[in-house]
């Protein structure tokens, strides 16, 4: 009858072992998500201030090629007239 105890709260206190394991993969998994999850936003910013500046840079030279193609343009204009 003894063992049977025994053996019935061996099987208990594994049982909350296995428990406990699970709580605590559990967490560490939360945790690791949470960290990947800051990672890739802090990524994404620094992507996002990247294709910022990158379109400004574009945004700035096309605005200059337009303004490069209108003097050439006028130019043109100067000669022909000349």
């Amino acid at each position: 009858m003894q063992r049977e105890l025994d053996m019935s709260r061996s099987g208990v206190s594994r049982e909350q072992q296995l428990r406990d394991e699970v709580d605590r993969l559990n967490h560490q998994l939360l945790e690791k998500d949470r960290l990947i999850d800051g990672q890739m936003n802090s990524k994404k910013s620094e992507w996002a201030e990247i294709y910022a500046n990158q379109k400004q840079d574009l945004d700035s030279m096309t605005q200059e090629n337009s303004q490069l193609r209108a003097d050439i343009a006028r130019l043109k204009m100067d000669l022909v007239e000349a």
